[in-house]
């Protein structure tokens, strides 16, 4: 049987390692020009080259967050923007276990700005400590280093009721 390149179907031919039909588009070629037709929607979040898609909906948690790509119940994006502190900052020594802790609550930081005077602060104190629930934790009793610190960087101190 012998083909003519009139006709539609036509033998395969080989080009580049690719076996494709010769006159018919290949399904990479109907898939590219495809693609460059219809251009991705403007905010669309995969829209664009080097863009990951977001995950919309997961069974295990539901509705996601295309944000921080949490649960929208567990979502902490809104969380970012949010004062911790009532700007009234308390500088006080508790007792754990037979050690000292002073605690430094009240700071209207966010949770990003408060791990970092967290660390400023506990690097004046030359001690270790920990950042949790808007309180700032450092180990011994540093209440005048604390204190001194906090005043020097703006913040009103206010001696808690004993």
């Amino acid at each position: 049987m012998k083909f003519s390149n009139k006709d539609p179907i036509s033998p395969i031919k080989s080009l580049s390692g690719l076996a494709v039909l010769s006159g018919s588009p290949s399904a990479v070629e109907r898939a590219q020009s495809a693609a460059s037709l219809t251009p991705p929607a403007a905010g669309h979040v995969g829209a664009g080259a080097g863009h990951r898609s977001a995950l919309v909906y997961a069974t295990d948690v539901g509705s996601t967050c295309p944000q921080c790509r949490n649960a929208v119940s567990a979502c902490t994006c809104s969380l970012a923007h949010v004062l911790l502190g009532d700007g009234r900052v308390r500088v006080v020594l508790e007792k754990r276990k037979g050690k000292v802790v002073t605690l430094v609550s009240g700071l209207a930081l966010t949770m990003a700005d408060l791990t970092l005077a967290s660390k400023a602060l506990r690097q004046a104190c030359g001690s270790g400590g920990t950042t949790k629930d808007g309180l700032v934790e450092v180990q011994g009793d540093h209440i005048a280093k604390c204190a001194q610190w906090l005043r020097a960087n703006g913040h009103k101190v206010v001696q808690p009721k004993p």
